[in-house]
């Protein structure tokens, strides 16, 4: 059903896309035209609304089960014809009516092709006839409450508030001993070297038990590292992934990684998780270069389903069994968790009921996780809950999986294909909020109803699957927006499953089955498995996600057949490790796409035809390596662009990067651009032309000349909607050319900003209305953070690496009211010293100490202040409190 529900909702979006550009138009020629759209949409809408009751007598009706895919073709039918006939109806809306139709040549085309679309659309409402009949002679009925889910703003507000300061740790009920056995087995004073094995079935919570200690003794140790080796693994990135976070130079990954990194193990005492080994190969290969020094105290945490694994890798005495949970332990994890979103107490009859669901689940904590998720959605009735209870058989085994396929079942049909888009990825992939945000609007999953912003409405569907423990929080943002997300390996098998009974994405490898590469509509490569090239071409795919896996396999097919994948959307190609791919210069043959993001060391740059792709709204180029990408200047030209992201790039008509006092003007023409992110652009400067008739909202610019300051000193009237900046470090050059004052105070809108290296001799004005300051590098803070009691909505605060302190004062009464969160990381500092009614709301003090030196801090703020401890493993704090590096690093 979910491909049904995807097609149909991308269909409806289109049609009121079109529909808008075309609501201005006049004439009897497009008259015709408006009522075909018109027609899409209500009967997508009403072809949509059967999708529930459908899929409800799926299983005892076969015309059920047939009208859902009948329902799924039309739809993509109807958005082939769409995406074929858009192009032109779009081309004819920006010459306007008078231009169009005052050339005979234009009349004739524009004719010839709304004829078509006509004909074509008849054709589409024999088949929607044929539907409805075979609907009413099943007896499947309409959804009423099929927008019930539909978010209204107060609700998106309500749920952001909620999830401001929810912790998103994993509830661990009845675990304490095991919990105490493996913190001991870790911290035990044996100088030997240790493994140990934390072993049970799926979704009994290894994972869950093992990160929990690792995150709390990975202090003691020099470095640490935590990996997903999972069924597949892939040797040289999981590798790659250790040497990073072990601190590993990367000149020295590149060269010799094996040899270097058993080398840095050797001489350190290390702590390692490898999560989910499925067999004894995956640990043959890692070991050579894990088992380095044997009497250094290093220690090694595995978890696996198999004992036998577990015993292979580190012997007997190496196993920790987790099994499942007791009577009462099962009790206290369902309770808990169900009464965590309420205060109301349980009625006793809802109580019964949860102990029978609870038994009914076995022990097993992801089958009470997942099943508390389902009741969360419900309504809190003895009605609804024995619904639930009635849906669930006896055993572990057949619990867990039923339990699994009606967390998706009872999904609201909006987010059941958002849902399976998470298969794409590979499993325990950290998944970016802003990557599902282009690709779903990209493909018009979302639907997009009045004002609303489209982040927030994304956003809510991520809180709504989390809300239901279909996916996991991995880090989020100071303001408890989420900003990445994993899925457990059970529901990320379910998600493929699914995907593959409802033809919802395919892997390269799937194409060559017959009939495959005529339908797909998303295929992802991040298998390590070879994919053979002999396949048809997936001329109607629209997202193609490649993740390492056979790139090679999906390059070629790019380089061979660019310019039949016409309705490709969405291309997005990683590539960790430094291993240097070539772009074919045919991706510029790719006229339909939409938002392409290419994560690599790409060793040929980026082709010139790049800047010939008129649809494209989102560019993202980033270099893995410290070799900059070379690209054409102009794509600086391209005027449709919304969000584009250049990150260690060299423009090719540039001069030598290394040359400082050698930088170039760049003009940017790009009058529709929403983000722009220039990190480490070496040798240019932004010149005063830029940003005319702009509507840009947030601007990053990493290596900031002093041109290029002076600019955005003048805030020009097409800045000043600007709502994020972030700047630094100044490249300042002759000193003598250096402002001596940066005028931010013109930017009523700017809500964030973050300053990196800005010299404390310079004057600087604020924006009047900023929520969320971060100073980074900042000599004589104490200066700085006068300035700060100026800001009324000020709610978060970030002082980073900041020195020349004394004392760090927030004084005056009621000082910085709105304040809610204050990081000081690395920060020297005396004594921090505050009124008895200053910073009044603040709720979270988030503290790293640059020196062991004590600091003197006032009482009432101790119990809030979240400590990282200095060590060799920076990231701690971050990972430990589900934060993340940019939510402290960058806006």
């Amino acid at each position: 059903m979910a491909a049904a529900e995807a097609a149909a909702t991308a269909v409806i979006n289109k049609a009121v896309e079109i529909a808008g550009n075309l609501i201005l138009e006049t004439g009897s020629r497009l008259y015709h035209l408006q009522e075909n759209i018109s027609w899409i949409e209500t009967q997508m809408r009403t072809l949509q609304s059967y999708l529930n009751d459908a899929e409800s007598k799926r299983s005892m009706s076969h015309e059920a089960a047939n009208l859902i895919i009948n329902i799924r073709n039309l739809a993509r039918d109807v958005e082939d014809i769409l995406d074929t006939y858009l192009p032109d109806i779009e081309s004819h809306n920006t010459k306007g009516s008078f231009q169009f139709f005052k050339h005979a040549s234009c009349i004739l085309r524009f004719g010839v092709k709304a004829n078509s679309f006509a004909l074509e659309i008849e054709k589409i409402k024999r088949r929607a006839a044929e539907i409805e009949e075979s609907r009413r002679n099943c007896g499947i009925t309409a959804d009423s409450n099929a927008n019930a889910e539909a978010a209204t703003d107060a609700e998106l507000w309500d749920r952001r508030k909620l999830f401001l300061r929810a912790p998103h740790a994993s509830k661990i009920v009845g675990r304490q001993n095991i919990l105490q056995k493996l913190k001991e087995e870790i911290l035990s004073e044996d100088k030997g070297s240790r493994i140990i094995s934390v072993v049970g079935p799926a979704g009994v919570g290894k994972t869950t038990v093992a990160k929990r200690v690792y995150q709390k003794t990975k202090n003691e140790f020099d470095v640490s590292a935590t990996i997903y080796v999972s069924q597949e693994p892939r040797l040289e990135e999981l590798l790659v992934d250790i040497a990073k976070q072990v601190e590993l130079s990367e000149d020295k990954i590149k060269k010799d990684l094996v040899r270097n990194l058993y080398l840095l193990l050797q001489e350190k005492r290390f702590l390692i998780f490898l999560d989910d080994v499925w067999d004894f190969k995956s640990w043959d290969s890692l070991s050579s270069v894990l088992l380095t020094n044997p009497g250094n105290g290093s220690r090694i945490i595995v978890t696996s389903r198999y004992k036998d694994v577990g015993r292979y890798i580190g012997g007997e005495s190496s196993l920790i069994s987790l099994d499942l949970l007791g009577e009462e332990e099962g009790k206290e994890l369902f309770f808990d968790l169900i009464m965590a979103t309420s205060k109301e107490a349980l009625l006793p009859e809802l109580r019964d009921i949860g102990e029978k669901i609870m038994e009914r689940c076995g022990g097993l904590p992801l089958a009470i996780v997942l099943v508390v998720g389902l009741l969360r959605a419900r309504e809190r009735s003895s009605h609804a809950w024995k619904q639930v209870l009635k849906s669930m058989s006896q055993g572990v085994e057949k619990t867990c999986l039923e339990i699994l396929a009606l967390s998706y079942q009872d999904l609201p049909t909006e987010l059941k294909p958002l849902f399976l888009y998470f298969g794409m990825f590979p499993a325990d992939h950290e998944i970016f909020v802003s990557d599902l945000l282009s690709m779903w609007i990209m493909e018009k999953l979302i639907k997009i109803d009045g004002p609303r912003m489209q982040e927030s409405i994304v956003e809510a569907n991520i809180d709504k699957l989390i809300s239901r423990n279909l996916i996991q929080v991995s880090t989020t943002r100071l303001d408890g927006r989420v900003r990445s997300v994993r899925v457990h390996d059970l529901l990320h098998s379910l998600c493929i499953q699914l995907a593959k009974d409802n033809n919802f994405f395919c892997t390269l490898n799937k194409l060559k089955t017959v009939g495959t590469a005529a339908i797909v509509r998303r295929i992802t490569c991040n298998s390590n498995e070879h994919a053979d090239e002999n396949f048809g071409v997936p001329k109607k795919v629209r997202s193609l996600l490649c993740l390492g896996g056979s790139h090679e396999v999906l390059l070629n097919l790019l380089k061979r057949n660019a310019s039949d994948l016409k309705f490709l959307r969405n291309l997005i190609i990683e590539i960790e490790g430094g291993k240097a791919i070539r772009l074919p210069n045919e991706i510029a043959k790719l006229s339909g796409l939409s938002y392409l993001k290419l994560t690599a060391y790409l060793a040929s740059g980026i082709p010139s035809g790049i800047s010939s792709m008129k649809n494209l709204l989102t560019l993202e180029v980033i270099s893995t390596t410290s070799h900059p990408i070379h690209i054409p200047g102009s794509i600086l030209k391209m005027k449709q662009l919304q969000h584009l992201s250049l990150r260690n790039i060299k423009f090719d008509s540039s001069s030598s990067i290394f040359k400082s006092i050698n930088i170039e003007g760049v003009e940017i023409a790009l009058p529709n651009l929403k983000t722009l992110d220039f990190a480490k652009v070496y040798g240019y400067y932004i010149t005063p032309n830029s940003f005319k008739n702009s509507s840009l909202r947030k601007l990053r610019i990493l290596r900031l000349y002093w041109q290029t300051l002076k600019v955005l000193s003048k805030a020009t009237q097409s800045l000043h909607n600007l709502e994020v900046l972030k700047l630094g470090p100044p490249f300042l050059g002759e000193m003598g050319s250096s402002p001596s004052m940066v005028d931010l105070s013109r930017y009523q809108y700017l809500a964030k900003l973050h300053l990196q290296w800005f010299p404390s001799s310079w004057q600087i004005q604020l924006p009047p209305n900023l929520m969320q300051i971060t100073l980074e590098h900042t000599p004589n803070i104490g200066d700085f953070v006068k300035l700060l009691k100026r800001l009324s909505r000020l709610e978060i605060i970030k002082l980073k690496y900041c020195y020349g302190v004394g004392n760090l004062e927030f004084l005056g009464e009621h000082s910085l009211p709105q304040v809610q969160v204050l990081v000081l990381w690395d920060v020297d500092f005396d004594e921090l010293i505050v009124d008895e009614t200053g910073l009044p709301k603040l709720y979270k003090i988030i503290y790293k100490p640059v020196d062991n030196r004590p600091r003197i801090i006032p009482e009432r703020f101790k119990k809030i202040m979240v400590v990282q401890m200095r060590g060799s493993a920076s990231m701690h704090l971050v990972r430990r409190f589900n934060l993340d590096l940019e939510a402290l690093n960058f806006i």
